[in-house]
């Protein structure tokens, strides 16, 4: 029961309190009445009886007037005194108003004598008047006057001062009557009392009787509410109690007496139900938790088998011995898929699957995805196309690895389930706001479809829409519940929908931020007006090419067939508009493709075409059948959107300069162009001192020369790197400007020294200038006059760049050589990914490498952060930020540039801003790189 329940009166007394209200008004109302009703009959009844006492003291009252020294004077007053309610009596002489005789009982009320004005009224009209004098609105007294005529002789005349005519009757004075209301009232009020107080004892009776009935009748209800409250505590054992009642009551108890023998038996199944429900719960999590457990010691010596199996076929076998090999290794591959998919199941109900919110690049991860599925597609005579239009997000916010599981799962499947035609990964955008979209991924196919009454059930656990155990295709039917497990947990939603033999399209939808970071920017022009013709069969590639043209400015037309090819070459050539470019599928309906070129090639009309075939993955290795059938160009299915790109613009560049390249081989992925034989590093034969305290920028540098075909030697702070000078030759030092002991600027300034004094002692041919490079995480204004001013010679921005420092020490290697300007190469994608392809293998010992230097600098970090040391912060900022970009943490490395020109002026609100961030982006990169070194 509530509080404000609580303090709320019972029924019992707010009804009991409305009762006595109502009785008490009636009780005043009643009073009021009686008292208004007394006073005006009290009032009523003393004016008559004043007006008609009046006449009966007219007689005395003209003995008064004739003789005021009569005994009508005592008579007066005896009369009056017999009359209780009358409280006085005067007779006035007309003349002059004089008082001749008056009764005044002792108590009565003062009454007002006579006026002249009311005298000469009576005189005037003969008639008596009458006047009442209140008290509050009760009345006090009544005064009643009337004139005293009298027949009078002539002889008598003279004695008023009238004239001697004959017999007249004239006002000869005024009589005055005053009733006193008192006697009255007194006599009425004290039987009104005695009425009013048996009236009083009726009511109170009354009332007494009526509460006491009424806390009868409603003692069930106070029952039913304490046993109401005691069920909304949750006690069911109360009891509505089983006394007499009235009928209406006896209902509501039943009624509710039957409703809480059902709660009861409705709790107890409850009860049941929730004491079932936690030891499934409990059997179900500790089967989840004991398979997420056992995850790599079941993986370990599947990989064992697959691997001894891969190493095995990769000897001489005898044919017998290789298809047994082969067969062992597809069931590996298949019992390994299977506890895959169990495993991963189990750690999903098991909640031990994390989700990573990482930026990536969708379109790169995709077209990786659908290059992975290639070979399978293409040997049951599929087209894999992938369609991403150019409109869409690219670098998003989210998972990659799960969405690239699920969309790997929906791949899978389709081309499992497709004998002919083609499947199509397809990306939507549903909707996009400011800082996120919602994107449509969806994979259609042209297999054999599913039935209405199977895709109502087609993403259960272990539910397939062929159970029967003659069923054409495996599996385990995990992988679509695990698919939508997946994209639950990211907050999407998936579906599907199908026609039994004509296909299917299974899509899922994803709400991702997104990255902040844009497409590159398309060259205006770079393709505008190249005229470009497909010759393929496939609608889904054509379409799926078409907007990609569009965006580029490309002049397209496609056909389906080799002689629709040739018919349309001819007309262009005819119409002065040929066709600059040809893509041409590997699969035609009517000429074989190597003809179709050769068709093409042979024909002066349009020869000059440059042709590109689309081919399949195992065309690459025999390229040069294509070659020699007058292609220019191979592209892999399926076609990433880049090398499509990059290929026609080398094209054009081709045609533009009148040069015709060598046979390009775009494998796919990555594009790789097959033109000269590999170039000698270009720094073969050069040693290079790169100095650093951070040992991962140490590490960055070191692969990066040791790829450029450098020696290298490495140096922690200056004042190792001077003796290092003084020891041995070096084509070019690579200087890190903030270090220890001895920083950059001190240790190029002590080796400019060193030098000065070689050419002095040993004349100008002891000791050419060497080039020192300065590295620096700055970016600030200023920064390269700093370096340049301090004796170096040329100024190079972290996050390194492989191409930047080939370019940078190629042009101070070479003889002659000034002062080179180098940007940085554009990061373009994941930087964690460029990072990868930039180190190759060695990019896993450049992470750990990170991830166990980081930690102690963090908390460095933090105690100089604790302790608003300026200095510090600034100093271990800027060793953060070059190991960050070394590794592609990009973000990470821009907020300790942040937080280092924060320190260094002093801006404290900024340093709180940005430490906070880099806290935030360390867990990101970490939780990344950790993900990376998984085996």
């Amino acid at each position: 029961m509530s509080s404000d329940a609580m303090q709320r009166p019972s029924l019992v007394r707010r009804m009991a309190a409305m009762l006595w209200f109502a009785a008490v008004l009636a009780y005043v109302i009643t009073l009021v009445s009686m008292v208004a009703g007394a006073n005006y009959l009290i009032e009523r009844n003393l004016d008559q009886q004043a007006r008609q006492l009046l006449p009966m003291f007219d007689d005395l009252s003209v003995q008064v007037l004739l003789s005021p020294e009569s005994s009508a004077r005592s008579r007066i007053s005896s009369n009056a005194a017999r009359i209780p309610d009358i409280g006085l009596v005067r007779v006035y002489d007309r003349r002059n108003l004089a008082v001749l005789a008056e009764y005044h009982k002792s108590g009565s009320p003062a009454f007002e004598r006579l006026d002249p004005a009311r005298a000469a009224s009576m005189s005037a009209h003969g008639a008596a008047i009458s006047r009442v004098e209140r008290l509050l609105g009760v009345g006090r007294s009544i005064q009643a006057f009337a004139p005293i005529r009298q027949v009078i002789q002539r002889s008598e005349l003279l004695d008023y001062g009238m004239a001697p005519h004959a017999e007249t009757s004239e006002t000869v004075g005024f009589i005055e009557i005053g009733m006193d209301f008192a006697p009255s009232r007194n006599a009425v009020y004290g039987g009104a009392l005695v009425t009013l107080g048996v009236l009083s004892l009726v009511l109170l009776a009354a009332m007494s009787a009526i509460i006491g009935r009424m806390r009868n009748a409603l003692r069930p209800l106070h029952n039913l509410q304490e046993a109401l409250a005691r069920i909304a505590e949750g006690d069911f054992d109360a009891s509505v109690g089983d006394g007499p009642a009235d009928r209406e009551v006896a209902t509501i108890r039943d009624a509710i007496g039957t409703t809480i023998v059902a709660l009861r038996q409705r709790e107890a199944e409850r009860n049941e139900a929730v004491r079932a429900k936690v030891m499934a719960d409990e059997s179900n999590v500790a089967k989840g938790t004991f398979l997420a457990n056992m995850s790599h010691e079941i993986r370990t010596p599947m990989n064992g088998v697959i691997g001894m199996l891969e190493l095995l076929l990769d000897t001489e076998l005898a044919e017998s011995q290789r298809q047994f090999a082969s067969v062992a290794h597809t069931s590996a591959e298949s019992l390994l898929s299977l506890i895959n998919d169990i495993l991963d199941f189990s750690k999903i109900e098991a909640g031990k699957l994390d989700l990573e919110a990482i930026p990536f690049d969708l379109l790169h991860e995709l077209e990786t995805l659908a290059s992975g599925q290639a070979l399978a597609a293409q040997a049951r005579g599929l087209d894999l196309v992938v369609n991403y239009p150019a409109h869409l997000p690219q670098m998003l916010v989210g998972d990659p690895c799960r969405i690239g599981q699920v969309v790997a799962n929906l791949l899978s499947n389709a081309i499992k389930f497709t004998a002919a035609g083609y499947v199509l990964l397809d990306v939507r955008l549903v909707g996009q706001w400011p800082q996120h979209c919602r994107l449509r991924i969806a994979v259609t196919d042209t297999g054999i479809g599913l039935a209405n009454e199977h895709l109502e059930t087609i993403f259960d656990k272990f539910t397939q829409a062929d159970p029967s155990t003659t069923r054409r295709f495996g599996g385990t039917g995990l992988g679509l519940s695990i698919c939508k497990l997946l994209v639950e947990m990211m907050g999407g939603t998936i579906g599907a929908h199908s026609a039994q033999g004509k296909g299917s399209t299974f899509w899922f939808e994803l709400d991702l931020a997104l990255a902040g970071v844009t497409r590159p920017a398309i060259e205006p022009g770079s393709l505008a007006g190249l005229r470009v013709l497909c010759i393929d069969s496939h609608d889904a590639q054509c379409a799926a090419r078409r907007e990609q043209f569009i965006e580029h400015g490309i002049l397209a037309d496609s056909v389906d067939s080799g002689r629709a090819g040739l018919d349309a070459l001819a007309i262009a050539a005819a119409a002065q508009q040929p066709y600059a470019v040809v893509l041409i599928d590997h699969q035609q309906p009517d000429i074989d493709p190597e003809t179709l070129g050769a068709m093409i090639k042979a024909d002066r009309r349009y020869s000059n075409a440059l042709l590109v075939i689309v081919g399949a993955l195992s065309d690459a290795a025999d390229s040069g059948r294509y070659a020699h059938a007058g292609y220019a160009a191979l592209l892999s299915k399926p076609v990433p959107q880049q090398a499509l790109i990059d290929t026609l613009k080398a094209l054009r560049t081709s045609l533009s300069i009148g040069i015709a390249l060598p046979f390009m081989n775009f494998s796919s992925p990555p594009a790789v162009i097959a033109v000269a034989p590999a170039a000698p590093p270009p720094l073969a034969g050069h040693r290079i001192l790169a100095v650093d305290d951070n040992p991962v920028n140490l590490q960055v540098v070191s692969h990066m020369l040791e790829r450029l075909g450098a020696e290298v030697d490495l140096a922690e702070n200056g004042r190792i790197a001077v003796h290092m000078f003084l020891a041995k030759p070096y084509a070019a030092i690579l200087m890190d400007c903030q270090m220890p002991e001895l920083d950059g600027y001190q240790a190029v300034a002590e080796i400019r020294h060193l030098e000065s004094a070689m050419v002095t002692a040993q004349g100008p041919t002891g000791q050419r200038r060497i080039p020192v490079i300065a590295l620096t995480a700055h970016a600030l204004e200023g920064e390269r006059e700093k370096c340049i001013n301090a004796g170096m010679d040329d100024f190079l921005t972290k996050p390194l760049r492989a191409a930047a420092l080939r370019d940078k020490l190629a042009c101070w290697l070479t003889p002659g050589a000034g002062p080179c300007d180098a940007g940085d190469e554009a990061v373009e994608g994941d930087p964690v990914e460029a990072a990868r392809r930039l180190f190759g293998e060695k990019f896993a010992e450049l992470a750990r490498l990170f991830l166990d230097d980081t930690p102690p600098r963090m908390a460095a970090l933090a105690a100089a952060l604790n302790t608003a040391d300026g200095a510090r912060l600034a100093e271990i900022s800027h060793t953060l930020a070059g190991s960050a970009s070394a590794v592609g943490a990009l973000a990470m490395s821009d907020r300790c540039k942040a937080l280092e020109k924060a320190s260094l002026n002093g801006d404290g609100a900024a340093i709180r801003l940005a430490s906070a961030a880099l806290g935030e982006q360390y867990a990101l990169i970490e939780a990344r790189l950790l993900a990376l070194l998984e085996p």
